[in-house]
């Protein structure tokens, strides 16, 4: 009777240490999927927006932008794109540097960020142009007006360093369906 005792508390520590080994590598795996998981979501993130200014890129606007015409078309709405290139920008950058340039695009984006809906979307193209999609217009003034509403908030001086910094926009408005009826004719 002691050797089966000896060899039923034997197998049991070697199906209980079985046990602990695969709890440990089931524990091991799920932990390695979730960090795969949100590697492949920043990879994904950082492909689709600006690193700078963390607004999409033109690809991920020019998407949403397809979107936004395809909604205009089936509900018969507007769908605007405003392309806006900063006015001073150079300057700025040259007299007081290029932490300062970066500063005043990461503010300009915010702004941008924070004048328009939920559901438009404001982009970075590259440099100091900005792409703005707009959703469910039902006339033009509505995109005017935003525009309107984006030059005030971009030509408030941006604080640097104790400096006041000011920029301009020049925006241009394309519309669906009035200017073309796809995001390239846009």
């Amino acid at each position: 009777p002691s050797g089966w005792t000896a060899m039923i508390l034997g197998s049991s520590w070697v199906m209980f240490m079985v046990v602990v080994a695969v709890s440990e590598f089931r524990s091991e795996f799920t932990r390695l999927l979730y960090e795969t998981e949100q590697q492949r979501d920043r990879i994904r993130h950082l492909a689709m927006h600006d690193q700078l200014t963390g607004l999409p890129t033109y690809r991920l606007a020019a998407d949403r932008l397809d979107i936004a015409i395809a909604k205009a078309k089936r509900h018969g709405l507007k769908a605007a794109v405003l392309f806006i290139d900063l006015d001073g920008f150079k300057q700025a950058n040259d007299q007081y540097g290029h932490a300062a340039g970066d500063q005043v695009l990461i503010e300009v984006a915010n702004r941008l960020t924070q004048s328009v809906r939920e559901l438009d979307t404001a982009a970075r193209q590259g440099g100091d142009e900005f792409i703005i999609v707009l959703n469910e217009l039902r006339i033009q003034n509505d995109a005017e007006r935003v525009a309107e509403k984006l030059i005030r908030a971009i030509t408030q001086p941006i604080s640097y360093e104790g400096h006041a910094i000011k920029v301009g926009a020049s925006i241009g408005i394309a519309l669906y369906p009035d200017h073309g009826l796809t995001s390239t004719d846009l």
